[in-house]
């Protein structure tokens, strides 16, 4: 690089009045006689790309692919279609920010025009690249990577560097370990590497120095290790450290029981432990030990305390990491899934752990296959608390009196939540559902090509919106499919009432018994939304009237910044068994906004008219979640924190 920087210098003072960008990699610019006069090469970093800027990287990758390789431009568009989909994976969302680490996963996906379906072989791909592969592509065609040949000097080879290398991970990893920043990776000092290093070359009295050398060069010319300060380096990302110390773990002796007292340290580990399962399962081909692992992790007997909670939950996440269709496969596979599958169920209904954890394991048990919910019921409930749902998730809340809306002087309330006459009276029975509609129940009206259909989307605003807007799907649904019991969101009035009209349909066909004479399957109105959370009863929230906290609602004190799986504040449910009326999302009612006293009129189905969202949000605070607090919206918007849940009520409803 010396020799590069007169002539970058030379060609600067010729052409003085040319704008020059000149990059390099921060590790080969710390170094003061390597760089350019500051005065005239002002030094900035590259930042972090938001999800943005990784889209444009990605775009822009496949149109030089197009240009220089001379690629037809309908392929590089769906390459990069591809690429960007996967990089919405959430164990790679947390490299995509780095541009480094986006080029190298652009590079394996060129290569491979696809990326692996499982992180560990990715992992291992990339740590190959960033080792051998890029320094080779700077060198002639034909030659010896340095390092290689840097190893071979001193009678060894890339396996001995990385088995030195994952150690020196796994020992790293463990400095961190009471650290609260997930991302944070350990600083390792040079004369550490040096020492460590040094115990491939078999001579004592060069391979000191030859170890500074391998360990400069590595620092130059590879991107697996980084010099952060003077004399201290880490792992280019959190994520190779916790991946190379867990093939540590993977190829070491007694893989289960030091697997299950790494779990005993907390989740600091959970990373590494999911990593080595990964690196035996598809990069070794090993299934009997992480099976085992499983069955320690959650045996037969209920955990009698919260460590043991953890474990199974971790349980899951190391079925996810073999993937289900390959544990069926295996000898007692399907006895496992099962066993932790219930396990889960009991975790998130009961209300075991804090929130944070409980919500982790609900998107376990989503992935997993939530026995709570049937696919050949259209993803209806099938189950709550052990027992089976006669009327598939539909919750009996009979006739009679109730109180709507606060009365004068009540705190909190907002000014149109007064002016009923109460109480009012609902002169008939109906049926509301115990949960939110979630994403697995919305997917089948997707992938029943009910964006297609004219007949579910009854009203000529309705076909309007729909013929406009060109969905076929509610927007963002790529990345809400990931989370199958959360509740669908992004949806407007528009989609609920269509999604409403092909559920009747289809439950007719299912189970005529299901719907009474009369009645039909759509959208709540108000005054049966408020009765459902109310109980019946002049509450305040629908557990009662108890302050709200964390354990009863998802609102925007808990922390999460969006939606959680269904059914998992059992705190926060209504005495008859309703889930998430507060908070989680606002929910549209049928209902177009009116001041009270409430007027039965208004329910008639006149889309140009706002309408009434109910029950608060993530987003929301304590007081947006009480049960008299309503909201309005337009019937074409959506909102991240906007979705609904479904009875089954009179047709034709006076209320």
């Amino acid at each position: 690089m010396v020799s590069v920087l007169p002539t970058i210098d030379e060609f600067a003072k010729r052409y003085e009045n040319a704008w020059l960008l000149v990059t390099c990699r921060v590790a080969s610019y710390q170094q003061a006689e390597w760089r350019l006069p500051e005065e005239r090469f002002p030094k900035f970093e590259l930042a972090p790309f938001d999800s943005d800027k990784i889209q444009r990287f990605v775009t822009a990758w496949y149109d030089e692919m197009a240009e220089r390789w001379k690629e037809p431009r309908e392929r590089t568009r769906e390459l990069a279609a591809k690429l960007n989909e996967a990089l919405h994976r959430s164990d790679l969302a947390r490299l995509a920010p780095n541009p480094l680490l986006l080029t190298v996963m652009a590079l394996v996906h060129t290569h491979d025009e696809v990326l692996p379906d499982h992180r560990a072989v990715l992992h291992e791909r990339i740590v190959e690249l960033l080792l051998w592969r890029w320094e080779g592509r700077k060198q002639k065609r034909g030659e010896e990577p340095e390092l290689l040949a840097r190893l071979r000097q001193a009678g060894c080879n890339s396996v001995d560097l990385l088995r030195e290398l994952r150690r020196i991970a796994f020992e790293a990893h463990a400095q961190v370990k009471d650290s609260d920043n997930p991302e944070q990776v350990a600083g390792i000092a040079d004369a550490v590497l040096w020492k460590e290093l040094a115990r491939l070359h078999p001579d004592k009295e060069q391979n000191l120095n030859w170890a500074r050398g391998l360990v400069e060069h590595i620092r130059q010319r590879a991107g697996l290790l980084v010099e952060r300060d003077p004399g201290v380096f880490t792992f280019s990302h959190r994520t190779f450290q916790e991946y190379l110390a867990g093939v540590h773990v993977a190829v070491g002796k007694n893989f289960i029981s030091r697997a299950l007292e790494l779990a005993e340290s907390g989740a600091f580990w959970r990373e590494v432990i999911l990593l080595a399962v990964g690196y035996l399962v598809h990069n070794v081909g090993e299934y009997e030990q992480p099976l085992v692992l499983v069955d320690r992790l959650c045996p037969s007997k209920q955990p009698p305390n919260a460590a043991g909670w953890r474990k199974v939950e971790l349980a899951g996440e190391v079925l996810l990491e073999i993937e289900p269709k390959r544990v069926e496969r295996q000898d007692q596979g399907e006895s496992l899934l099962t066993r932790v599958r219930k396990r889960l169920t009991t975790l998130v209904e009961r209300g075991q752990l804090d929130p944070a954890e409980r919500a982790q394991a609900g998107e376990v048990l989503g992935t997993l296959d939530d026995p709570r919910f049937a696919k050949e019921r259209l993803f209806l409930p099938r189950w709550y608390r052990d027992e089976a749902e006669a009327n598939w998730g539909f919750v009996g809340i009979p006739k009679g009196t109730f109180w709507m809306g606060s009365e004068q002087g009540e705190p909190e309330a907002y000014k149109h939540e007064f002016g009923n006459a109460n109480p009012l009276e609902i002169p008939y029975p109906y049926w509301i559902a115990r949960y939110p509609v979630t994403v697995a129940q919305f997917g089948c009206f997707v992938d029943d090509g009910g964006y297609t259909q004219k007949r579910w989307w009854r009203t000529r605003a309705a076909r309007e919106w729909l013929r406009e807007n060109h969905r076929t799907a509610p927007r963002g649904w790529d990345n809400q499919r990931f989370h199958p019991t959360r509740p669908v969101i992004n949806v407007t009035w528009f989609e609920e009432m269509a999604y409403c009209a092909w559920l009747d349909a289809r439950l007719r066909q299912l189970n005529g018994d299901l719907i009474p004479a009369g009645y039909e399957i759509r959208l709540p109105t108000e005054v049966e939304w408020e009765k459902a959370v109310r109980d019946g009863k002049r509450l305040r929230y629908p557990w009662g009237n108890e302050n709200c906290d964390k354990q009863r609602a998802n609102i925007n004190d808990s922390g999460f910044r969006h939606a959680t799986p269904v059914g998992m504040y059992p705190k926060g449910a209504t005495k008859s068994g309703l889930h998430d009326m507060a908070g989680n999302v606002w929910e549209w009612t049928l209902n177009q906004w009116r001041n009270y006293p409430y007027d039965p009129k208004c329910n008639e189905l006149e889309e140009s008219n706002t309408r009434v969202r109910r029950g608060g949000s993530w987003y929301g605070d304590t007081r947006a979640v009480r049960c008299a607090s309503r909201y309005w919206g337009d019937p074409d918007s959506s909102a991240s924190d906007l979705g609904f849940r479904v009875v089954l009520s009179l047709a034709n409803s006076e209320f």
